[in-house]
């Protein structure tokens, strides 16, 4: 998906347009590989997250469907593999129920899970 989308939108989009789901991590080596194809792709764009890092972030598919951090994936696989970056879950406020990978480009939360507010 090239364009930014909301959660559900893009849950949407990967089945009409691929017959697929976002993608579930059950390793180390699948998250690298996600993070290695994410991060060299031209489009994706950057955005200005606290004004003075740009992240961005990748849905993955990864949900808190009842609002208790405690996450599924959307292909019903388990759990297995987690990679939060630090203090996450941390649930936003209760605003934030779906899981997103992220990069930085500066900072230290490269290449980890963080929970993101789905609008």
């Amino acid at each position: 998906l090239l364009k930014p989308v909301n959660f559900t939108d893009g849950i949407n989009q990967c089945k009409t347009l691929y017959d697929g789901n976002l993608a579930s991590i059950h390793s180390k080596d699948e998250n690298q590989f996600l993070t290695n194809v994410f991060s060299i792709d031209p489009n994706v764009e950057y955005f200005l997250n606290d004004n003075t890092t740009y992240v961005r972030y990748a849905w993955i598919g990864l949900q808190d469907p009842t609002h208790t951090l405690n996450y599924t994936w959307i292909d019903g696989t388990s759990v297995d593999y987690t990679n939060w970056a630090h203090n996450e879950p941390d649930d936003g406020g209760g605003l934030q129920h779906c899981g997103a990978l992220q990069g930085v480009t500066t900072g230290c939360r490269h290449h980890s899970f963080d929970n993101i507010w789905v609008s």
